[in-house]
C-alpha cells in the first residue's frame, strides 16, 4: 500500500502529468496523420478542414463564409492562418495546448475552493481522459472554449469581474452556448453575497419563499452583476461589429452563426432539447407540415430554449 501510495503520488506531480498528456496527444496527433493517409475512415475531425479551408479564404481576402458550412465567428479562421503558413498541424496542436491549459484551470479553481488535497486527481482526470484527449487531437475547437469558460469561473471566484466579463463577452463570440451561463453565474454572487454569513443563513432560514424570491430579484439587479452583464455584453458586441464590417459579405456573419446555435435546423447539429421538433418540421411529410406551420418557423425555439435553460436551473437548485 505504501508503495502504490508513493507511485500514485509521482503520478499526481504537475512535472510527471502535463508532459506525459502532452506527449500523448502530440503521439495521437501524429497517428492521425498516419490514419488519414492510409486509412478509409479518417481521424481527423470534418470540422478541422472547414476551419482550415476558410482561414485559406482570409488568407485570400475573402470572407471565410465562402467555405459551406463554416458557421463560427471570423476569429476562428484568423487565429488558424498559420495552417496555412506554417504546417496544417498547428490548429491541432494549439487545441491540444488548450486542452492542457484548461486542466491547469481546473487544479487552480478546485486550490482557490479548498479542494487542495483532491485537486491533482481531478486534473488528473482530465488530462487522461480519452474523450478531451481525442477531441482535441482531431481538430476539434471545443478545447478553446473550455479554456474561456473555465477561465471565467476563475476570474468570478478571484473577484475580478470586468477580466472574466471581457474573457465572457469573447466565450459568447466564438460560441452562442456559453450565454446560458449567465443564470449559474448570477446565482453564484447571490449566493456570495446572500449567505456570506452566519448571521445572514439564520436570517434566510425565517423567511418565506415570496419573500426569498423578491429579495432574489433585488439582488439580480446589483451592482456586480450589472457591471459583469455590462462589460461582457459590450465586449460581444465590439467584437461582432469589428468582424461584421471587416468582412466583403456582411450578412452571413450575423445571420448564420446566431441562427445555427439557436434553431439548430442544420441537422447534423443534433445537441438542441427541440431538434427533434426542427428535425420534423423540415422532413417534408405532411404530420412535418403541421407541426412546421404551429412552430412559425423554428423562432419560436429562441424563446423556448431559454426558458427550458431558466427552468432547468431552478429546479436543479443551482
Amino acid at each position: 500500500m505504501m508503495k502504490q501510495a508513493g507511485i500514485l503520488k509521482i503520478f499526481l506531480q504537475h512535472q510527471f502529468m502535463f508532459p506525459t498528456a502532452f506527449f500523448l496527444r502530440s503521439a495521437l496527433v501524429l497517428f492521425g496523420v498516419y490514419q488519414d493517409q492510409t486509412m478509409l475512415v479518417k481521424y481527423t475531425d470534418v470540422d478541422y478542414h472547414v476551419f482550415t479551408d476558410a482561414a485559406e479564404y482570409l488568407t485570400q481576402g475573402v470572407s471565410p463564409y465562402k467555405r459551406a458550412t463554416y458557421r463560427y465567428t471570423p476569429l476562428l479562421a484568423w487565429i488558424l492562418t498559420p495552417n496555412i503558413y506554417v504546417t496544417e498541424l498547428y490548429g491541432k496542436m494549439l487545441f491540444v495546448c488548450c486542452d492542457l491549459l484548461a486542466a491547469y484551470l481546473i487544479h487552480r479553481i478546485l486550490v482557490d475552493r479548498g479542494i487542495k488535497d483532491s485537486a491533482s486527481l481531478y486534473c488528473a482526470i482530465w488530462l487522461f481522459n480519452p474523450l478531451p484527449m481525442v477531441v482535441s487531437s482531431r481538430g476539434n475547437a471545443e478545447s478553446v472554449l473550455a479554456v474561456l469558460v473555465l477561465s471565467v469561473l476563475y476570474y468570478v471566484q478571484k473577484r475580478r469581474l470586468i477580466k472574466g466579463a471581457l474573457i465572457y463577452g469573447l466565450s459568447v463570440h466564438m460560441k452562442i452556448y456559453p450565454i446560458t451561463y449567465i443564470l449559474p453565474i448570477a446565482l453564484f454572487f447571490q449566493k456570495e453575497d446572500f449567505y456570506g454569513s452566519q448571521e445572514g443563513k439564520r436570517v434566510v432560514s425565517n423567511l418565506k419563499y415570496i419573500r426569498i424570491f423578491r429579495n432574489l430579484l433585488q439582488r439580480l439587479l446589483s451592482r456586480d452583476i450589472l457591471l459583469f452583464v455590462t462589460v461582457s455584453g459590450v465586449t460581444f458586441a465590439l467584437l461582432t461589429l469589428f468582424f461584421y464590417y471587416s468582412l466583403l459579405q456582411r450578412p452571413p456573419f450575423l445571420l448564420l452563426p446566431p441562427h445555427c446555435n439557436f434553431c439548430k435546423l442544420q441537422q447534423s447539429m443534433h445537441l438542441s432539447v427541440f431538434s427533434l421538433v426542427s428535425l420534423s418540421a423540415t422532413s417534408g411529410d405532411a404530420w412535418a407540415e403541421d407541426v412546421h406551420d404551429q412552430w412559425d418557423m423554428p423562432y419560436n425555439i429562441v424563446v423556448l430554449q431559454p426558458g427550458n435553460m431558466v427552468g432547468s436551473c431552478l429546479l436543479s437548485g443551482i
